[in-house]
């Protein structure tokens, strides 16, 4: 968990710096150039909150059948109920990070035209406009993060079922 809070920060850290460091690049662009990165990023999130969503709902059903299976549980069904406990964690945290990025775009939307209806606020368009080009910049790398964190553990399960598999095979073999 620390480590990805500390992949967060850096990618705050290097999303300021580069608002910063193109300020006067960033000032010049357009909303309309941002909409196909905000519906591709909700889009992603959309997917990745359902599918992730779904896998929670099979996961979650198993691993509290298997802690409260009674005081006669045996180590291996708490160690299996731990495990899955972890891999559990981690698909909450893509599900969060996945809704805070739709409400993100759902909230800039709605900003967008109420920012566009108050003309006083006009004289800090090109700070907006940073501030704004950061803010998508974080949740795109967000997403990229949310997105290599699935595959990663899709790949830990493939290795786990490959593994059972193979100490399956293993243990018939020297009965």
């Amino acid at each position: 968990m620390l480590r990805l809070i500390l992949k967060i920060l850096a990618l705050f850290a290097v999303a300021i710096f580069l608002g910063v460091y193109f300020h006067e690049t960033i000032a010049s662009f357009k909303y309309e150039q941002f909409k196909d990165v905000m519906t591709t990023l909700m889009s992603l999130s959309s997917i990745i909150f359902a599918i992730i969503g779904a896998w929670v709902a099979i996961i979650y059903p198993k691993t509290i059948t298997r802690v409260f299976v009674g005081s006669s549980a045996s180590p291996t069904v708490i160690e299996e109920a731990e495990e899955d406990a972890r891999y559990l964690s981690s698909l909450v945290l893509v599900i969060l990070v996945s809704a805070f990025i739709l409400i993100s775009i759902l909230m800039i939307q709605l900003a967008i035209p109420i920012y566009m209806s108050i003309p006083e606020l006009f004289k800090f368009a090109g700070t907006v406009k940073v501030i704004g080009v950061i803010f998508i910049g974080i949740l795109t790398m967000l997403q990229l993060l949310v997105f290599f964190r699935v595959l990663a553990l899709n790949y830990k399960l493939l290795s786990d079922v490959r593994r059972g598999i193979s100490n399956g095979r293993t243990d018939r073999n020297h009965r």
